[in-house]
C-alpha cells in the first residue's frame, strides 16, 4: 500500500527521518478510521470534508496511493454534497485502517 522506495527516496534513505513520519502518522491517525464511519453514518459531509482533506496530505506524504486517491475523492465528494460521498468515506477509513497495520508491522520490524 506504501511505496516503500519513493518514500526512502524522498527522505534521501534517511531511516531516522522515515521512522519519525511512520511515528507520527501512527499517532496522529489511529482513532480517525472510526470517526470517519461515525461522520458517515451521521451524513455529517462537513466532517467527512475535513478528515479527507487531511487524509489526503498524510496519504500523499507517506507515498500510500490508495489513501491519496481516496481521500481527495471523498473530499471533493463531501464538499460537493454528493450522495457518493458517504460510501468513499467508508472506503476510505478501510484503507486507512489497512494503512495503519502496514505501519505499525513496519514500526516493530524496524524497532523490535
Amino acid at each position: 500500500m506504501i511505496d516503500w522506495p519513493a518514500l526512502e527516496q524522498f527522505f534521501k534513505g534517511k531511516q531516522a527521518a522515515v521512522d519519525k513520519v511512520v511515528a507520527m502518522a501512527l499517532a496522529t491517525n489511529g482513532e480517525v478510521p472510526a470517526k470517519l464511519r461515525a461522520a458517515a453514518a451521521e451524513g455529517d459531509l462537513a466532517a467527512l470534508a475535513t478528515m479527507a482533506h487531511k487524509l489526503k496530505g498524510m496519504g500523499g506524504s507517506l507515498r500510500a496511493h490508495q489513501v491519496h486517491a481516496l481521500a481527495t475523492q471523498a473530499e471533493a465528494s463531501a464538499r460537493q454534497g454528493r450522495a457518493d460521498a458517504v460510501d468513499l468515506a467508508l472506503q476510505l477509513a478501510d484503507a486507512l485502517e489497512i494503512l495503519l497495520a502496514e505501519l505499525a508491522r513496519r514500526s516493530t520490524a524496524q524497532n523490535p
